[in-house]
């Protein structure tokens, strides 16, 4: 819903000019509470990557919000949080790697052809 909020504020100001100069302030005012709310909902989602140890999702998402959202407030917090999280390792370490050896490694996750095996397909 935001993201057709934003759309259609955009559509309203470009093909009803005439029309919406009447009420510029209001549109004004809703488009920048539009954007600050799709800032914070991205903003929000990178928060959540960095909780969980995901560096590289954050990274993206903060990235996302300084440029998408440049005019906003989050802007320059989503760069400082990008610098925050670039030093860290991408993604977390698995935490029971112990538990994860007990089951067995599924047929589809496994290589068609071992790595290094330069063999010919066809012989």
């Amino acid at each position: 819903p935001l993201v057709k909020a934003n759309e259609l504020l955009t559509r309203i100001n470009t093909l009803y000019r005439e029309q919406a100069r009447e009420e510029q302030s209001f549109l004004d005012q809703e488009h920048i509470r539009v954007r600050n709310l799709l800032a914070n909902r991205d903003f929000v989602l990178g928060e959540y990557f960095e909780k969980r140890g995901e560096n590289r999702a954050a990274q993206i998402m903060y990235a996302q919000v300084a440029e998408d959202y440049h005019d906003t407030q989050l802007a320059s917090l989503a760069e400082e949080r990008i610098g925050t999280v670039k030093d860290k390792p991408p993604i977390p370490e698995q935490q029971a790697q112990w538990l994860v050896n007990l089951f067995p490694q599924s047929e589809a996750a496994k290589p068609l052809i071992a790595e290094g095996n330069k063999e010919s397909m066809f012989r």
